[in-house]
């Protein structure tokens, strides 16, 4: 399309920017940024992905598994990323769309497999999964002592 100046000019040049395809989240919160997750923020930004916004996120809910990087909208969650590990991850799921192909001990899980993570990490279901663990701990504690 051309202006009155004679310049052609696409949808980006007009201020529009198409609506990406993937959204990937870095968590840059305390935990995760003591483990290097600003290097891993750096790393996806110095790469060429195009139609995937890169979001340095709040805490995703995930401290100790950190850094964690979840990827929308498949959300699929991946722990303990290193800078290493940036370009595998654009390479076999940004790009060729195969998360299955990376590390298994990296990759979380997806959205299906539970319920913890299903609103990205919500930290209300988290407590109530700590309540009921510690809930456990204390009634296994109880009947240790009673048997003792």
């Amino acid at each position: 399309m051309e202006n009155s100046s004679g310049v052609t000019q696409t949808p980006q040049d007009k201020g529009h920017n198409p609506q990406p395809k993937r959204r990937v989240l870095i968590c840059q919160n305390t935990a995760c940024s003591k483990s290097g997750a600003l290097a891993v923020l750096k790393t996806f930004q110095a790469l060429e992905l195009p139609e995937v916004e890169l979001v340095a996120s709040g805490c995703l809910g995930q401290c100790g598994n950190g850094p964690m990087v979840l990827i929308l909208p498949e959300q699929i969650w991946y722990r303990y990323v290193r800078r290493q590990n940036v370009r595998t991850i654009a390479a076999q799921h940004l790009r060729q769309g195969n998360p299955d192909a990376l590390i298994p001990s990296m990759k979380v899980l997806q959205e299906s497999d539970t319920a913890l993570l299903k609103n990205g990490g919500d930290r209300s279901q988290l407590w109530a999964y700590v309540f009921l663990l510690l809930a456990l701990l204390i009634g296994f504690s109880m009947i240790a002592w009673a048997l003792a």
